[in-house]
């Protein structure tokens, strides 16, 4: 009977959270994937190859400096990625949130603190205008169609920017916009994915600030190009 319960009540739900984590990890890894790819000095800096084995760093916001765990407190937050410039001083924070399923609770209370986040990054930046942190969210996820208001909402209101699996390219656009990275020329949208009005969107919104064409067929010189997400960027 112990064991009935087990395989039927039990292992079901253990194995549906251990494939919903394994789903968050991979979205994870993509986006440090996008942004390795696009030269963002990244840390973790295996983040985009081992996702699971490396632990999310905490930050202290009111100094922007890492600190250990155990340090954890009023005023420092964990994140998934860190973007560094070429100083090693921290420029971007990336917070990932996928949901497949109802996000509940926690995913209100996940929002929140996105928020609670946000206001700290911007204090900040009141002091340090040489040199701003942005923070840039990974989100995806039909889960937050359950309560759109309460998650998904806020927390586009407080991103810099944001990330899908689909829009993977727009990692390598706004480094690129902000300067912490430098190269893609070009950009070719899926033409099966992006209607033309999506893509005048993403042109007047990250492509033109970056610096880069959008083309709708490779041209004919380049050194290489990386696909990310619906999009293959150029260089």
């Amino acid at each position: 009977m112990v064991k009935e319960i087990f395989n039927n009540l039990i292992a079901p739900k253990e194995i549906q959270q251990k494939q919903a984590k394994y789903r968050g990890h991979g979205a994870e890894q993509l986006a440090a994937k996008s942004f390795h790819d696009a030269g963002a000095n990244i840390y973790p800096e295996k983040k985009h190859l081992t996702p699971m084995a490396e632990r999310d760093p905490n930050v202290k916001l009111s100094t922007m400096e890492i600190v250990s765990h155990e340090a954890a407190a009023a005023g420092i937050h964990s994140f998934d990625l860190i973007i560094k410039d070429a100083d090693g001083d921290i420029r971007a924070l990336v917070q990932s949130l996928i949901h497949t399923s109802d996000p509940g609770q926690y995913g209100v209370n996940k929002s929140d603190e996105t928020v609670d986040i946000k206001k700290l990054i911007d204090k900040y930046n009141e002091t340090h205008p040489e040199k701003p942190v942005y923070l840039i969210g990974n989100v995806d996820g039909v889960g937050f169609s359950e309560n759109p208001h309460r998650t998904i909402e806020k927390m586009l209101d407080a991103f810099d920017s944001f990330v899908q699996i689909n829009t993977m390219f727009k990692a390598s656009l706004y480094m690129q916009q902000l300067g912490l990275t430098s190269g893609v020329r070009y950009i070719m949208l899926d033409d099966d994915y992006f209607s033309s009005e999506m893509k005048e969107y993403f042109n007047r919104k990250y492509i033109e600030p970056a610096g880069v064409t959008l083309v709708d067929k490779l041209p004919c010189s380049y050194e290489k190009s990386v696909r990310a997400g619906r999009a293959l960027l150029i260089y």
